[in-house]
């Protein structure tokens, strides 16, 4: 079970209740469409207060890298980038994420106006810092130093 990232009532109009018996919060999953729209965003479960619950690895990947128009918090990006380790090494992870880079710049004709790269840029550069910062250790590789200068 993952850690509480974020609500998403404000993103969703029903909640889901109680079991009569026991009190305790029905899951039920909730597409929501902070990031590029995909069938994994369907794989993510949440809980009534609308944290995640549990999740397929891919459609937790999805929802922590940033686009243009999405950047998750710092709550998010940290449990994630932890919970995702036992799915994903941090060389692969930071692949994912310069693929991801390419593929949002590259997948709508609107990205290539200047307001929409320096948005992108804005949203992967708080991704790349909060992920430094949270768990340095990543970057201690030459390697990894060099692929996230590429970025």
């Amino acid at each position: 079970m993952l850690a509480p990232v974020q609500s998403v009532d404000s993103l969703r109009d029903d909640h889901s209740p109680t079991t009569e018996e026991s009190g305790t919060p029905d899951t039920s999953s909730v597409v929501d469409d902070p990031g590029p729209s995909t069938a994994r965003e369907k794989k993510i479960i949440y809980n009534q207060e609308g944290h995640i619950v549990s999740g397929a690895a891919d459609a937790l990947l999805s929802r922590m890298l940033p686009t243009r128009n999405y950047c998750p918090d710092k709550h998010t990006i940290f449990t994630l980038l932890l919970n995702l380790r036992a799915f994903i090494s941090p060389s692969d992870l930071l692949q994912k994420v310069l693929q991801h880079c390419m593929f949002e710049q590259n997948s709508n004709s609107d990205n290539f106006r200047k307001e929409c790269r320096v948005r992108m840029f804005e949203n992967m550069y708080y991704f790349c810092e909060e992920w430094t910062e949270s768990v340095p250790y990543d970057f201690r590789d030459p390697m990894m130093r060099d692929r996230l200068l590429e970025i």
